[in-house]
């Protein structure tokens, strides 16, 4: 077991990810865009292309058919670079009105089934991670702005998605088809963070807040 505290150049990441499947290479969403580092040591790793997209808000990590690892970072658009060598996957993902301020490697059997990412006007675009093709229509709901998204594949073969925004409130869809599962939840916290999780073969949400209380919620009601 190691431990090491991380900087990047432009402060504190705002978000940390590193490939599935025993990748050691760390990405650390900042102000001045994203950088590579290694995981054990710290040390950065050259990435000239993920350093010149301005602010990136957040970043995330997923795995393309064939096992090609990448991450995906939201900013002023939806960016994808491959995870070893830092180079740019495509061109950018387009179709927000907003700042682009959360996204998530969405997975599936095979790796990641898609990109979720949210705005600050609560709207959440989903994108195929290795063509860039847009998947189905606008998902909507929230009209704060997205603080986090992440998701969760359930031993059914099916995808969660999950959206906290700016009044606290976490949102539920499922990824493949966008269609809403449950009610909004109030979550009881200024600033929440989420972690998902199977538990004993139910979809489980963790989430804290600054009242330093870590809550468990019934991620997928039944139906």
């Amino acid at each position: 077991m190691w431990s090491a505290e991380l900087y990047a150049d432009g402060g504190p990441g705002k978000a940390v990810a590193c490939p599935p499947g025993g990748g050691a290479v760390l990405a650390s969403a900042n102000e001045e865009g994203v950088e590579r580092l290694d995981a054990l040591t710290g040390e950065e790793l050259s990435s000239p292309y993920m350093e010149e997209v301005s602010t990136v808000w957040d970043v995330d990590a997923g795995v393309l058919p064939g096992g090609r690892h990448f991450f995906v970072g939201a900013g002023s658009d939806v960016f994808r670079w491959d995870a070893v060598s830092g180079d740019p996957l495509g061109a950018p993902l387009t179709g927000h009105r907003g700042l682009v301020m959360a996204v998530t490697a969405v997975p599936g059997r095979n790796g990641t089934a898609l990109i979720a990412a949210g705005d600050e006007n609560g709207v959440i675009l989903r994108w195929d991670p290795k063509t860039g093709d847009r998947i189905g229509n606008p998902i909507t709901g929230s009209r704060a702005r997205i603080m986090q998204i992440t998701s969760l594949f359930l031993p059914t073969g099916s995808t969660l998605v999950f959206a906290t925004d700016f009044d606290s409130t976490l949102w539920r869809w499922d990824a493949s088809t966008g269609e809403s599962v449950g009610e909004p939840m109030s979550l009881g916290s200024e600033y929440p963070i989420v972690a998902s999780a199977v538990v004993d073969g139910g979809a489980r949400l963790f989430t804290s807040g600054t009242d330093n209380m870590v809550r468990e919620w019934d991620a997928a009601p039944a139906s």
